[in-house]
């Protein structure tokens, strides 16, 4: 599946049209080797070749898939752009080349049913075993493959590690098989003792057609719970790991469980299963009920357990335990069930269990295309779920009216009172809260931890719902946070929006290398979210071609609630808009661009991994014109510090000019990429930023002004290298990012993160050139700790920010900014801040004051600590008042300045802070 969607993409659709290929050659398999297992001399020889041939044909399937793209991608450039037409070629595509394994691994059931069943009273028993051991290895085989296997071997290796194990049964078999000649199920004269193939009876119809129904409504209900779960327990690889490690648990131990207690069934089987199948509506019901209560509940175990990676899946289990457990025990348990009623003669047992297998899987294959396509676009999940329910309902009703053990007025009173009960159920079941189920409590641990009444306060009570939507890609919430803003959350996971410690971030990673290219007039957007880049692209005046490709519909339709805020973006005639995967698009397109701009998406989440490891950069980076850049958008928040080293050498492993920008929102960053040196051209920032388009966009992210631009560089190719030589590097076959990151979420702060990238660096060039910067300029970068008691969301109530100082090398003469130069605010315990500061030498503290705030020298206010001397002015501002102190350390030397911003209504507790901030100040020695 990983390696497949590398090629078709990682939309709905293609992963829709590669797992319904998965599973269609699965039931091809055990339906047609089903009747040869019925014809072999021998079984347990049928097997083995089986598990030999699955070991072999997957040997080379990485071949097969390195060679699909020279037949996929021609399909592709000469069909109309239609996900039904595309959806059509994956599956065929994929089907061809996974065909041979899964039909093999189809048959490997019916061949090893058939030598291992003896007579036809133990067919649902020993088939029931058999089923249930192959899904605990599955089990297993998930557990493994995405605990282990992949993050510390590789998808290739992991590969060949199952490889492995199909040739070690293969010949651990061989050995063994001379001693079970003799015990095989059927003769060696098998084939003229096999009972002609009659047609089935119509009772053996109506369990198979009850069977594929009720395998229908189990994929339906496990995309329902994958999609619902992801939103609560989050989206990481393990996350899923967690759910399909539930699902195929519950269907082992139910086939266990009935497999046990089929001597007890006997002329009982239809009955059981009509209280099966009710059981399992009834279930689902249940875990809906609970489903909306599943966030807080999440939210307070995570108080109970340990914080860290091992304590959050503790939790994660249990709440996927909770809802999906007990629907899948009883799922599980149909199998053996069904077997015991379907199979007629042991003749016939390896082709009856092979249509058996075969029925349920066809309809696991339509009841997952109808969840994803047709009922959580139409109905939503919660409503979807209620309908499921009532096709097993539906069927329980059947049976009991038709051939339950029941008699005649007892059958229509008991299967009456199941329609009320279910009516009744269905109707009292209460909505689900959308702020809650998009809450990402996952994401907040450190937070919930520490603060769990700023989280329901700020985030839960404080937000609202403005617009709540399901389709094909996933959940969508349009919300009103605090102070205003309106943000935007995917499955759960916020995409943009203008809440002020998201817009900097958004406007700087279009600016910054529109800024830098000399004469950027062709762009592609990678990823539209709240369009507040890509209207912030549309602003920058050389830009003629805007394509921007977006993966979700659903975001597009939820941009019309952005558009006073992204410069009504999507209006814009240079923009074309595409809905496809941006490795996808890229892999199929020809076209070159010079720029490349990847927007907000996090790094760990599944699918969107795969647009941060080092094949997608080269494939950007082919797609660049001779002097295209490449902007990257990366976070310090839910990060750990060697996951910011592994993507900075993956982005260094590609483009040989690299350099890290920090983002005014001080929580992020930008890292540019190029082929080609990358310098700051001071006389054509100056012209642009004279562009009052361009002036006052950049000004809703303080970078209005050509200091604010040049104090965000942090490091280029030198200093980073240092940082980042014993990195590992991230790759779609070590997705480093993908699998430890979310070891690390509850973890790791901003703080630790920046120490990490920031290191012991004080100064670096800045690559600038112009008439009057020709010598470079140098900025410097200390630690500096204040010490405060600012509360609020995520701990800040106020922004401190830095102000740059550059001074010319081999020249005395310092400079200060006229316009602060937003730098990092840290977080350190419940009070405690420490933040990086920029620094002059020899510097007036009043006159860098005078020259940065226009303010009178009668309006600065004094104070001491440690016997240096603090300074300090307030300016009025548009949404509150400002705070600039200067001060200076004897320890190294060094002239600092900073700004604190105090939202309006919040003026005392920020003049006591003033007042008391020169017992706060921490001189750290360079």
């Amino acid at each position: 599946m990983r390696m497949l969607t590398l090629t078709f993409g990682a939309t709905v659709f293609a992963v829709s049209a590669v797992l319904a290929a998965f599973m269609a050659g699965l039931a091809l398999g055990s339906y047609l080797l089903g009747n040869l297992a019925d014809r072999a001399k021998n079984p347990l020889k049928l097997y083995i070749l089986l598990e030999l041939g699955i070991g072999i044909y997957g040997f080379f399937t990485p071949l097969f898939f390195k060679h699909l793209d020279k037949i996929y991608l021609p399909f592709v450039n000469i069909l109309p752009e239609s996900f039904y037409l595309l959806s059509i070629v994956r599956f065929f595509l994929a089907f061809s080349v996974i065909l041979v394994g899964t039909a093999l691994m189809g048959g490997t059931l019916p061949a090893l049913s058939k030598f291992y069943i003896k007579n036809i009273e133990d067919a649902g028993r020993g088939a029931g075993r058999l089923y249930g051991i192959n899904t605990i290895g599955a089990v297993f085989g998930s557990i493994l493959g995405g605990f282990a296997l992949i993050p510390y071997i590789g998808v290739k290796e992991t590969l060949y590690a199952a490889v492995g194990v199909n040739l070690l049964i293969a010949g651990w078999l061989s050995i063994l098989l001379p001693k079970f000649h003799g015990n095989i199920a059927v003769s060696a004269a098998g084939k003229k003792n096999i009972a002609p193939q009659t047609g089935m009876t119509s009772q053996q119809r109506f369990v198979l057609a009850a069977f594929a129904l009720s395998g229908f409504t189990a994929l339906a209900y496990e995309v329902v719970w994958t999609r619902t779960l992801s939103l609560i327990i989050g989206s990481s690889v393990y996350a899923f790991t967690t759910m399909l490690f539930t699902f195929l648990l519950g269907i082992a131990l139910g086939s266990f469980m009935m497999s046990a207690l089929m001597e007890k069934t006997k002329k009982r089987e239809y009955l059981l299963f009509a209280i099966i199948e009710a059981g399992i509506a009834l279930t689902v019901l249940f875990a809906a009920v609970l489903t909306g209560k599943l966030p807080m509940l999440f939210f307070w175990m995570a108080q109970i357990v340990p914080k860290n990676f091992f304590g959050i899946q503790i939790v994660q289990i249990a709440i996927s335990f909770i809802m999906m457990l007990p629907a899948t025990l009883l799922m599980g348990a149909l199998f053996p069930l069904v077997l015991r009623m379907y199979t007629d003669t042991i003749d016939k047992v390896g082709r009856e269990i092979g249509h058996v297998y075969a029925a349920n899987t066809v309809g696991t294959i339509l009841g997952a295309f109808s969840a994803g396509f047709i009922f959580i676009p139409i109905f939503g999940s919660e409503t979807s779920l209620k309908a499921l329910t009532w096709v097993n309902a539906l069927i329980a009703a059947f049976f009991f009216l038709n051939y339950a053990e029941l008699r005649g007025r007892n059958k229509k009173a008991f299967a009456g009172s199941i329609a009320v009960f279910f009516i009744l159920l269905n109707l009292i079941i209460p909505k689900w809260d959308p702020m809650h189920m998009n809450s990402n409590i996952p994401n907040f641990i450190k937070i919930i931890a520490e603060k769990p009444s700023v989280f329901i306060d700020k985030y839960l009570k404080g937000s609202e719902p403005v617009y709540v939507n399901e389709d094909v890609w996933g959940n969508i919430l349009v919300y009103k946070f605090f102070e205003g803003s309106i943000n935007l959350n995917v499955n759960g996971h916020g995409e943009g929006g203008t809440y002020k410690m998201d817009m900097p971030a958004q406007i700087e990673l279009a600016a910054l290398p529109s800024l830098l290219h000399p004469n950027p007039e062709k762009a592609l957007l990678v990823g539209l979210g709240a369009g507040i880049t890509l209207g912030a692209l549309e602003k920058m005046q050389d830009i003629k071609e805007i394509d921007c490709v977006e993966i979700s519909g659903g975001v597009v339709k939820a941009n019309s609630f952005f558009s006073p805020y992204n410069n009504n973006a999507l209006s814009d005639k240079r923009l074309k808009l595409i809905i496809d995967d941006a490795r996808h698009y890229l892999n199929r397109t020809e076209k070159k661009y010079d720029l490349i701009i990847s927007g907000p998406s996090y790094s760990w989440i599944s699918g969107a991994s795969n647009i941060f490891t080092l094949e997608y950069l080269k494939l950007a980076r082919e797609h660049l014109s001779h002097d295209g850049i490449m902007a990257m958008w990366f976070h310090l928040y839910n990060m750990m510090p060697s996951g910011i080293e592994s993507f900075l050498r993956t982005v260094s492993a590609v483009f040989p000019h690299t350099t890290v920008w920090f983002s005014s929102s001080g929580v992020e960053f930008i890292i540019i990429g190029s082929n080609k040196n990358i310098y700051i051209d001071y006389a054509k920032l100056i012209s642009r930023l004279s562009d009052p388009n361009v002036k006052s966009e950049l000004g809703r992210a303080n970078l209005s002004q050509p200091e604010s631009i040049i104090g965000s560089y942090l490091m280029g190719e030198d200093l980073l290298a240092q940082r980042i030589k014993n990195a590992p590097l991230n790759t779609d076959n070590s997705p480093f990012l993908e699998f430890f990151i979310p070891r690390h979420l509850y973890q790791w702060d901003m703080l630790n993160n920046a120490k990490s990238l920031i290191g012991e660096v004080l100064a670096v060039n800045v690559p600038i050139d112009g008439a009057s910067y020709r010598q470079g300029l140098s900025t410097y970068y200390p630690y500096i700790g204040i010490k405060s008691a600012f509360q609020g969301w995520q701990s800040e109530s106020a922004y401190l920010n830095i102000f740059s100082f550059f001074r010319h090398q081999g020249s005395e003469k310092e400079m200060s900014t006229r316009e602060s130069v937003p730098r990092i605010i840290f977080r350190q315990g419940s009070s405690n801040f420490e933040l990086r500061a920029a620094y002059g030498k020899s510097s007036n503290p009043k006159t860098i004051l005078i020259d940065a705030t226009g303010r009178s020298e009668r309006e600065i206010r004094a104070g001491r600590f440690d016997g240096n001397q603090l300074l300090w002015v307030r300016k009025e501002e548009e949404k509150g008042s400002a705070y600039f102190m200067t001060w200076f350390c004897a320890s190294n030397d060094r002239q600092y300045i900073g700004r604190f911003y105090a939202p309006s209504g919040r003026m005392p507790e920020f003049e006591r802070i003033m007042s008391e901030l020169d017992k706060g100040i921490d001189c750290y020695r360079p």
